[in-house]
């Protein structure tokens, strides 16, 4: 006890007489980081940074912080565009304890925790004055129950990470608290079992991931019968010209093969084939009795980010491959919600 009470003294004197002091202003030009002594020293004398500074660190964005032989030790406060961005200590130039980021508007953002330099423990993040995630770290890594909010305070999603990926069981909520999603997280594979699909009738689907978390397949049920099923194939090959690879998307209605779709992997742009192989799986669900089928109506895709994009689909026992656009036409193709035409027509 006697040893913390002497380190706490030690630590926090320097930081309580330095704060009266005025802080000296120079550029972050006029420092250097030097190895092996990993300290800042002053170009000009060559002498570790000692007291208190206030660095520029350049047009935007400034620093005060206060140095012990070249280390910061005590409070540190961050500002960009001359408002207070980020507040906290420093011990030996490692952030310590409680540190706290704000927004734009000067309202509390986030308030993270670091023991020697790391995250550690329960860090929140706000929205306004309305908690929105709480995130539980080990050793700079997110690990053990990650928490959302949805803006109302209504629980959104609990979901349990070891060493930043998800382990264990997931569940996610709607706005109107019932369950929507619950997933199942393993070492190589997870899947999840969506709820809620539908008003008129009982949906229940099952989407599988890979070791990559990438979908690679789907199964939807319509009142415990099987529906509606979609394979993911990510190192398919177009076979024409260029023999270009492509993600493979097989979409079968009552175990019968309906149609395969291709999408292009754009060099540089893995983000937007994903997002086109996400839109397919966030189906909709409706139930026709004359004839009785299911189906699908992809939500709308962000017309921005589709416009002009090209796929390729293909039919059942057919050698052909028809190369199609995205559009907002709406001709009644079999997935009604992409509103794409064939190009080759």
């Amino acid at each position: 006890m006697k040893n913390i009470l002497v380190f706490i003294l030690l630590f926090y004197i320097p930081v309580l007489l330095s704060a009266q002091e005025k802080y000296i202003k120079i550029d972050l030009e006029d420092t250097e980081y030097l190895y092996p002594a990993e300290k800042a020293f002053l170009k000009k004398t060559g002498e570790p940074l000692q007291g208190n500074y206030e660095l520029k660190i350049n047009p935007y964005q400034k620093e005060k912080s206060t140095f012990i032989n070249g280390l910061k030790n005590g409070k540190t406060e961050i500002y960009r565009n001359k408002k207070l961005s980020e507040v906290g200590l420093y011990h030996n130039d490692l952030r310590e304890g409680e540190w706290k980021y704000f927004n734009r508007a000067g309202d509390l953002w986030k308030l993270t925790y670091y023991q020697n330099g790391l995250r550690e423990g329960l860090e929140k993040v706000y929205s306004g004055a309305k908690l929105t995630e709480t995130v539980n770290y080990k050793l700079n890594h997110q690990d053990g129950l990650t928490t959302k909010f949805w803006y109302g305070g209504e629980l959104k999603s609990k979901e349990t990470y070891q060493k930043d990926k998800p382990i264990d069981t997931s569940y996610h909520y709607t706005y109107g608290n019932k369950l929507e999603k619950k997933c199942f997280n393993g070492i190589d594979t997870s899947f999840c079992i969506n709820y809620h699909r539908s008003t008129d009738v009982k949906v229940l689907d099952t989407v599988f991931y890979n070791s990559n978390k990438k979908p690679v397949l789907l199964k939807a049920y319509m009142n415990d019968t099987l529906k509606l099923k979609i394979m993911m194939n990510y190192e398919a090959v177009v076979n024409d010209a260029y023999d270009r690879k492509v993600v493979r998307a097989d979409v079968y209605e009552d175990e019968k093969l309906n149609m395969t779709y291709f999408f292009e992997k754009p060099y540089g742009d893995r983000y937007k084939t994903d997002e086109q192989i996400r839109s397919l799986l966030r189906y909709r669900v409706y139930h026709y009795t004359k004839p009785e089928r299911i189906r699908l109506t992809i939500t709308t895709p962000d017309r921005d980010n589709y416009d002009k994009t090209t796929f390729y689909k293909q039919h059942p026992g057919s050698k052909y491959i028809t190369r199609v656009e995205y559009s907002n036409r709406g001709d009644g193709d079999e997935l009604g919600g992409w509103y794409h035409y064939d190009i080759d027509r």
